[in-house]
């Protein structure tokens, strides 16, 4: 009754790099998430796995407008000792993979090695199945990579710290009626749980103030000028693409609301479109290295299982085998395919998806 036993950290976890860090991606120090499960059996172990690997992929999809392709690791590349290291693998915008989030089928190799036991219905000690899953900052780093541009952060209004700043534009004579007006909509905005900021600054003119709020990220802002008073109008602007439009000051929270749900799926396509043009296939090695060397991205290939058949893509290119697809969803995994290897005349097991990584 006391199974499954489910138990997580939030730390920071220093690794002494060899290679060369770069902020997020790869530090010495670095934040994540860590979790672990036991379970009475394989069955529920397993099921555990793909659940965390599946909130996961929401996590991305759902909060950081990032779509994400998810499988598991090749068994040369599982967590040491886990029977199954599967795997959510994001596409950044310069051809690199990031591997966004691992969540691990441990089998009874740990609780074998930690005498981790329970009783089952007859009194009998057994031995329980485990699990493992983490999630570190690299989130952020590829949510930043992802989205930002040359006037600096991008962000969705699911994790945006301000979601919209109120910026008003008045001259001395309209300055008191524009700035009850913008203080009318900021209230309201924040009595509707909409994380918002008033920026009444009078040290700023509105332009410094537009690329300060550009800066940070901010995903909307609301411009109020006398024309806008006198219209009982606002004037939205997005920050992915600076698309503006003027709407009416009557449910201004309504409005809000629909903006965020135009600006995530904005977000999300263009995010989409990279990873979609950013997978291609090969069937053989010459293929498979002018196929990254030239664009990156992701590059799906027959491959036998073995892992010698990575080296000759990983020695010139850095690049390796990322992601296998599940075997439902692996039309090589059924072996009536009559595919070889893009490596060797062996007959594939599995398709490979290559790809150059941080």
């Amino acid at each position: 009754r006391d199974l499954p036993l489910r138990v997580n950290q939030w730390c920071s976890v220093v690794r002494w790099e060899a290679t060369e860090t770069k902020p997020f991606f790869r530090t010495k120090e670095f934040l994540w998430q860590e979790g672990h499960t036991a379970h009475a059996t394989s069955e529920d172990a397993w099921e555990e796995t793909l659940l965390r690997l599946d909130q996961y992929e929401s996590v991305y999809e759902d909060l950081l407008a990032l779509p994400v392709l998810k499988g598991q690791k090749p068994d040369h590349d599982k967590f040491p000792g886990a029977d199954t290291t599967t795997t959510v693998e994001a596409l950044m915008p310069d051809g690199k993979s990031v591997q966004a989030g691992t969540s691990h089928h441990l089998g009874q190799s740990f609780a074998e090695a930690f005498d981790i036991t329970y009783s089952d219905e007859d009194e009998e000690e057994r031995t329980a199945h485990t699990t493992s899953w983490g999630l570190s900052w690299r989130a952020l780093g590829a949510l930043i990579m992802t989205h930002s541009d040359e006037q600096g952060l991008v962000l969705p209004h699911t994790v945006a710290p301000t979601q919209v700043v109120v910026v008003p534009i008045w001259q001395e004579d309209t300055k008191d009626d524009v700035l009850d007006y913008a203080e009318g909509v900021a209230d309201e905005l924040d009595d509707a749980g909409i994380r918002v900021e008033l920026d009444d600054r009078d040290e700023r003119n509105p332009g410094f103030k537009f690329n300060e709020h550009e800066l940070n990220g901010i995903p909307l802002r609301i411009e109020i000028g006398p024309h806008e008073v006198d219209d009982e109008e606002l004037t939205l602007v997005h920050r992915p693409d600076g698309e503006s439009v003027e709407v009416d000051r009557d449910g201004v929270a309504e409005t809000v609301r629909d903006q965020f749900d135009e600006i995530y799926a904005k977000l999300y396509a263009t995010a989409e479109e990279t990873l979609d043009e950013g997978v291609r296939e090969a069937d053989d090695r010459a293929d498979i290295l002018g196929t990254l060397g030239q664009h990156g991205g992701y590059v799906k290939a027959p491959w036998c299982g073995d892992e010698a058949c990575e080296e000759p893509i990983k020695e010139p290119l850095a690049a390796e085998i990322v992601m296998v697809p599940f075997e439902d969803e692996d039309p090589l995994a059924d072996g009536d395919h009559g595919e070889t290897c893009a490596m060797c005349d062996d007959d594939a097991e599995r398709t490979a998806y290559f790809a150059k990584t941080y």
